[in-house]
């Protein structure tokens, strides 16, 4: 089962333990808490992180259907993939929806995930026309009137446990079926793990960030990047071609691909941006002033684990949090057993997850 855990949690690229109170990173108390929350909540900052409000963004929240409703809605690649991944997606949406309810005025969100209608009459009821063609754009099943952005959800060995695109891509941009997509490995599905990790992606289909990548987040968390595993193999790389140093390739957005290390760019604080047609679109990303440990979108301290080291030592995991963590909180020097603690593996969403809906796709 050990062996079992540290395969589901190394890193996800693209991309989550049994849930604390909220807003425990702030050391709340009294009676004052629910004023400080209110006072938050109308100054409609929360602890969310997401890229996909801002205008000039290249990703948006996804579209609203005539009826006011925003449906999401998903295709599966093959027969094998509804069979392997069918009850997976559904459980995953539930630890959703177990927190959102259903859209609605009085849920204050719009949101709805959902396999895409199919008409009674198409036989193939599956993304790709064929499986001989392969999961390629020609290939897409447009004789179904199958939308182009519907979202693919197909089995593959990507070395992550699960991937997803993020927030909706506009047709200007790209308009290629199939370009929002999940991920999921092949043998993903036989462990309890597995639901609350494909629910992180899912977040990242409505928009969100890793809450762990907020600029803040020295506050709350310590990021080690040498306890990354294939931290070692990247560095006689970097080493090997004398271009960049590992602190670069550790703070890096992007140098991590370079050097084959993927862990860094899922926790690099680097601003991001993507390029389409040639023009770089830089992302302008909102954070909120709650710094939201208890989020399904902040990694576990099991995120990227080496397994070759000693588990629950703090000192010998990536991500580890600090004791006293609160906003203006100094990190020491080092991390302890006695000022870090080990974070575990969220398995349902937050009230700010719930705010976070109810921001990016608002009634």
């Amino acid at each position: 089962m050990r062996l079992l855990l540290l395969l589901l949690l190394t890193v996800l690229a693209a991309a989550a333990r049994a849930c604390p109170p909220p807003f425990n990173n702030f050391r709340f108390a009294g009676n004052d808490t629910a004023a400080l929350i209110q006072e938050a909540m109308l100054e409609n900052g929360l602890g969310w992180t997401e890229a996909a409000s801002h205008f000039q963004n290249p990703i948006q929240p996804w579209p609203r259907d005539s009826d006011g409703i925003v449906r999401i809605k998903y295709c599966f690649a093959t027969p094998d993939d509804r069979q392997n991944f069918k009850i997976l997606i559904d459980q995953a949406w539930n630890v959703w929806k177990t927190g959102i309810k259903n859209p609605g005025h009085s849920r204050g969100h719009r949101l709805i995930f959902q396999e895409f209608n199919w008409n009674p009459a198409v036989e193939w009821k599956y993304c790709y026309k064929d499986l001989a063609g392969g999961s390629t754009p020609a290939n897409w099943n447009h004789g179904a009137n199958l939308p182009t952005e519907t979202i693919v959800i197909i089995g593959e060995d990507v070395g992550v446990f699960a991937q997803s695109t993020l927030g909706y891509t506009l047709p200007a941009l790209n308009n290629a079926a199939g370009r929002h997509k999940v991920n999921i490995h092949p043998s993903a599905g036989g462990s309890g793990f597995s639901v609350p990790l494909l629910a992180h992606e899912l977040g990242h289909v409505w928009g969100l960030l890793h809450e762990h990548q907020r600029s803040d987040r020295d506050h709350y968390v310590h990021f080690e990047c040498s306890n990354l595993v294939g931290y070692n193999q990247a560095r006689q790389l970097v080493e090997q071609q004398g271009q960049h140093t590992m602190d670069e390739v550790c703070t890096s957005e992007t140098l991590g691909w370079k050097y084959n290390f993927a862990g860094p760019p899922n926790f690099s604080k680097e601003s991001r941006k993507s390029t389409y047609h040639g023009q770089d679109y830089v992302w302008h990303v909102a954070e909120g002033p709650f710094y939201d440990v208890a989020s399904i979108m902040h990694y576990a301290s099991g995120h990227g684990f080496d397994a070759s080291r000693q588990e629950g030592n703090v000192q010998n995991h990536p991500l580890t949090m600090w004791k006293g963590r609160w906003p203006g909180f100094q990190p020491p020097g080092q991390v302890t057993q006695d000022n870090s603690e080990i974070i575990n593996l969220n398995y349902r969403v937050s009230n700010l997850d719930v705010f976070a809906v109810k921001h990016l796709y608002p009634w």
